[in-house]
């Protein structure tokens, strides 16, 4: 908690664990200094191994277009959880 407090979870001695994917997305959200969560510019990737397919924030759009090496394959959507309030499985829907 005081890592968190002090805007620095990377410093915490025991790593910080989270009972939701949502909770651990809020409050890591709080400690960038960014004032709405819509404006953070975020990357979810399925694992370091598999970078063919990203999710990427809607604030990364212009970039996402100007790159020729990336390609926007499905229309922006809203983060979703499921029911238990954690990401679904990271597959590409097309």
């Amino acid at each position: 908690m005081n890592a968190i407090t002090a805007i620095s979870p990377e410093k915490a001695a025991i790593p910080i664990y989270f009972d939701t994917d949502q909770r651990c997305l809020d409050v890591c959200a709080k400690t960038t200094g960014v004032a709405a969560f819509e404006e953070l510019r975020i990357v979810r990737i399925k694992n370091t191994a598999s970078l063919k397919y990203l999710q990427v924030s809607r604030t990364l759009e212009k970039e996402v277009l100007s790159n020729r090496n990336l390609k926007l394959i499905t229309p922006w959507q809203k983060i979703r959880f499921d029911k238990f309030n954690n990401l679904p499985e990271f597959k590409p829907e097309f």
